[in-house]
């Protein structure tokens, strides 16, 4: 079957190429740096090399990329728990065993930040050819592409293939040397080498089933990608500064601007050095005495800043993240990280628990086939010579998940809406803790509410007879409850 399919998976590979090369760059942006991005985008913006140097000299090291995907692939930043729920004691220790050769949760902290900066990811568990011991592999979405030939159900997995890389063959017509790439292509039961020009060879495959995991949020697309727009705005953001620096450096004095004069050519003409302007030839100001001027430039610092935290805000939000409520200024670059720092992304990393939560039992269901039918058999490579049982099942727990804690200067503000009577209870609460369901809201406001009659109560029991205030609860200094955003609520 799959030799049937080669053209079709030759075509799908060859149509996802620009797709695969924007999360390529993505991934070294990552892994690296976002400078080499900044640069070429300066390079092409910049006509004179003495400017595009100085510009290049002035770019920050702020890597929203990085930023933004550490914030938000947080699933597996602590230990999950993982315990048999239905199954046997044989089954509790094979879980622990591989957790533990696998390196469980490292690996699958990396496919959360591989899911979040490419969108998608594969996990793949294999044998390794020099210890005989049981890893995981995290793929790259560039380096694996999922294929389906079901018309009926198109995200529908027919076969999976692993872009290998480039090799070299040689032409057995020719003798010469020609460079080709490699590809592993897995269906439920064939496994086909290949390449552009030549199906090397096809089998059955022994496992009896794809052995990878395959890791897709999008109910719509097969094979997700990350958009060249996460590029185009993590670069924008650096480069905004590194024009904001350039054009400050200029703004502290003026610009000599030279009218019919005879300049020599060595005279710069940029920013801070001179403007040569001439006359036309056929001007009614032909040979007017040539002059010097000076012309002093304008800068919108604050404007460029805000539209600086704009872009960063623009980009939180397509992630699903909360920006913070702020007034706080961008003039230092680290500011745009602590933006982030300060964003809520509680709602999305549950999202995301669940998420990982049906992927991790997927991934034990295969590696429960791959053990109880090959690795057992492999005297060298198991230590545990027993089988998962029939009805294994795993409850997989992960870490509390608990939302970034609101900033003094914003509490204040929600506080002087609620005195203004801007902003209801349950405004204030919903921003307090902006994870909250409309129910989990209602909630904490009847406790927060049955409290606060409780202590009424009580205060009334304690008060003497006969003492007005004492009588009423409450004293001439008292607060309404309802002017603080937290009311009477629980100590939280």
């Amino acid at each position: 079957m799959l030799e049937q399919l080669r053209d079709a998976l030759l075509a799908d590979i060859a149509s996802s190429a620009a797709q695969r090369k924007v999360t390529e760059r993505i991934h070294v942006i990552y892994e690296n740096s976002i400078e080499d991005e900044v640069r070429d985008s300066l390079r092409r913006d910049t006509a004179k090399d003495r400017k595009y140097a100085q510009l290049c000299s002035r770019i920050p090291d702020i890597n929203l990329i990085r930023k933004v995907t550490d914030k938000i692939a947080k699933v597996y930043n602590k230990p999950a728990l993982r315990k048999v729920k239905t199954g046997t004691v044989a089954d509790q220790e094979l879980v622990d065993y591989y957790s533990s050769v696998l390196a469980l949760d490292a690996k699958m902290n990396t496919a959360n930040k591989v899911l979040e900066w490419g969108r998608g990811c594969a996990l793949e568990p294999y044998i390794d050819a020099k210890t005989g011991k049981p890893k995981l592999r995290v793929l790259a979405p560039y380096q694996v592409r999922a294929y389906s030939g079901d018309l009926d159900d198109p995200l529908s997995i027919t076969a999976v293939t692993k872009i290998m890389g480039q090799i070299t063959r040689i032409d057995p017509t020719t003798l010469k040397e020609f460079k080709t790439t490699l590809y592993h292509t897995y269906s439920d039961d064939e496994f086909m080498q290949w390449t552009d020009h030549t199906i090397d060879f096809v089998e059955p495959n022994p496992v009896g089933r794809i052995p990878i995991i395959w890791l897709n949020r999008s109910q719509f697309r097969l094979n997700s990608y990350a958009p060249e727009s996460d590029i185009n705005s993590a670069v924008l953001v650096p480069k905004s500064y590194a024009d904001l620096y350039y054009a400050m450096a200029y703004s502290a004095h003026s610009i000599w601007a030279a009218i019919d004069l005879e300049l020599p050519d060595k005279i710069d003409h940029d920013p801070g050095a001179v403007l040569d302007l001439k006359t036309a030839a056929d001007s009614a100001d032909q040979g007017k005495q040539g002059r010097l001027e000076t012309v002093k430039p304008t800068l919108d610092i604050s404007g460029s800043l805000e539209l600086i935290k704009q872009t960063v805000f623009d980009m939180l939000e397509s992630r699903g993240i909360k920006p913070p409520q702020t007034t706080a200024s961008l003039e230092r670059p680290n500011a745009s990280a602590a933006l982030i720092e300060n964003a809520d992304a509680s709602s999305y990393i549950i999202q995301s628990c669940a998420f990982f939560h049906s992927i991790e039992n997927e991934l034990w269901d295969l590696i429960k086939h791959l053990h109880n039918k090959m690795w057992i058999f492999m005297d060298s490579n198991i230590e545990l010579k027993k089988t998962f049982s029939p009805g294994f099942k795993l409850d997989i727990v992960f870490a509390e998940v608990k939302p970034v804690e609101i900033k003094g200067t914003q509490l204040d503000n929600i506080k002087k809406q609620r005195d203004m009577g801007l902003m209801s209870r349950k405004q204030a609460v919903s921003e307090i803790y902006p994870h909250y369901t409309e129910a989990q809201v209602e909630a904490w406001l009847a406790e927060a509410e049955k409290e606060a009659e409780d202590a009424a109560k009580a205060q009334l029991t304690e008060a003497p007879l006969g003492n007005a205030e004492g009588a009423s609860g409450r004293g001439d200094n008292s607060q309404d409850s309802g002017s603080d955003p937290r009311g009477a609520g629980p100590g939280r």
